[in-house]
């Protein structure tokens, strides 16, 4: 009698297996690409160093190191685009960009700005990104030529970096939407 019953639960779990179907919640590719927000500077960066954004969802701008970002810059003389692409789950309402840990960084251009989420973008250029980010830290800001120009004070920890201003908290909102 048990081998019977162990016989018929063994065929049974074979059967509800084969029936298994794929699971309709995988996303391809390219949904879960256009499924998170990207982030494109366009940069005249001429020294290596690693750029870092940091995001918060709480609608307040406290940032920590687990809610950020790392691109890695090779640095040149000519323009190039460093990009961040913030995590599918998350959905900020603020942005912090710190312009390096390269002590040696005297400047950086900046020639554009973007976000990409889904279909919807938001691309301001150079000099304009002054209205919508603001320098905080050790950074003099050339409204004229768009350049970042980096001072770090002696005995100061180097964290040259803009917070964002609230015509920016409002184009990311309008871009989640």
């Amino acid at each position: 009698m048990k081998l019977k019953f162990l016989s018929v639960l063994f065929l049974l779990s074979i059967m509800s297996c084969k029936d298994k179907v794929d699971n309709p919640e995988v996303l391809t590719d390219q949904e879960v690409k256009s499924n998170h927000l990207s982030i494109a500077l366009d940069l005249l960066i001429k020294e290596d160093d690693s750029l870092q954004i940091f995001y918060s969802e709480d609608l307040t701008p406290n940032y920590n190191d687990l809610q950020s970002v790392w691109s890695v810059v090779k640095g040149s003389d000519v323009n190039q685009t460093v990009s961040f692409d913030l995590p599918s789950d998350v959905y900020p309402t603020h942005l912090r960009l710190d312009f390096g840990v390269n002590k040696n960084q005297k400047e950086i251009k900046v020639n554009a700005f973007k976000m990409t989420y889904g279909d919807k973008s938001f691309e301001t250029k150079d000099t304009l990104f002054f209205q919508f980010f603001e320098p905080v830290n050790q950074i003099d800001w050339d409204r004229k030529n768009a350049v970042a120009k980096i001072v770090t004070p002696a005995g100061e920890k180097h964290d040259p970096s803009f917070y964002p201003r609230d015509t920016f908290k409002e184009e990311l909102k309008k871009l989640l939407k």
